[in-house]
């Protein structure tokens, strides 16, 4: 009984305290932006364990993921962090770095103030839009960096109805681009073009269809002469489209 606790302790002290295996450098490798002095204190204080009283920072044991979280906890620029153990005693980090495909914006008397959001739409840094942006819902007052502004589901919904619309010749020819997308429900979205008029989408329904719809009715309904005084398009009915002029 004696000989097998000793060895249990042995075992314990070979595994998490022999000398070789404690982590002595710890190297990054990713955008030169982040702080690294920074990246270094926190990966140290996730690797250091209290284990039987001492302290221990042993390659066999770093929990990868939790590495992974308190950096993008930390930085919330951060998409993902890959941690390799690099034996015997050192760790690599992979940082990768959200990439800004929109802003959100919400106006503070008289205003804007945007934030930069990534495919998973995120937030995770101050922007200024440079052609397009989403506001709302309008229960969303305020943001903080590494919130969720917008489902990524919706997100990509909507940058491919906008992809769409600015690939017709019917608007290109007038450079006709979309510069809002105004989420009021999550089934009701303004679509708002640069002429200033708007295309009124549910997203939980057909999204190629509605584009079909507002195609149709752009090329047989609404000649480019009158699209100056149009107000909105309402798409999200079946097979209706319903057509709103600024006068009535």
């Amino acid at each position: 009984m004696i000989i097998s606790f000793v060895i249990v302790v042995l075992s314990v002290y070979v595994l998490w305290f022999l000398p070789f295996l404690q982590i002595k450098e710890i190297e990054i490798s990713g955008n030169e932006s982040i702080d690294k002095e920074r990246v270094v204190i926190i990966t140290e204080e996730k690797i250091s364990q209290k284990v039987l009283g001492l302290r221990s920072s042993s390659i066999l044991f770093v929990n990868k993921s939790e590495i992974s979280k308190a950096l993008q906890d930390w930085f919330p620029e951060i998409e993902s962090v890959s941690v390799h153990r690099n034996f015997p005693s050192k760790l690599t980090l992979d940082i990768f770095l959200r990439q800004e495909i929109i802003s959100w914006c919400r106006f503070v008397e008289d205003s804007q103030v945007c934030l930069g959001v990534d495919r998973y739409g995120i937030a995770f840094q101050d922007s200024v839009p440079i052609d397009i942006y989403i506001t709302g819902p309008p229960k969303l007052k305020e943001l903080s960096w590494g919130d969720r502004v917008i489902d990524p589901d919706l997100l990509s919904k909507l940058l491919d109805f906008r992809a769409e619309v600015e690939s017709w010749s019917i608007l290109r020819e007038d450079e006709v681009r979309v510069v809002e997308l105004s989420i009021i429900s999550e089934n009701w979205v303004y679509v708002i073009l640069s002429e200033g008029w708007a295309a009124y989408i549910n997203p939980k329904e057909n999204m190629d269809w509605q584009s079909t719809k507002l195609k149709l009715v752009l090329e047989s309904e609404v000649p480019r002469e009158k699209r100056g005084k149009l107000l909105y398009l309402d798409l999200r009915f079946g097979d209706q489209a319903f057509v709103k002029y600024q006068e009535e």
